[in-house]
C-alpha cells in the first residue's frame, strides 16, 4: 500500500512539472 503511495505521488509531483513547463 505504502508503494502504491508513492507511486502516486510521483505521478502526482510529474504532472505538477509538466504543467509548470507549459
Amino acid at each position: 500500500m505504502q508503494c502504491h503511495i508513492a507511486q502516486s505521488f510521483k505521478t502526482l509531483r510529474m504532472l505538477k512539472t509538466k504543467i509548470e513547463r507549459q
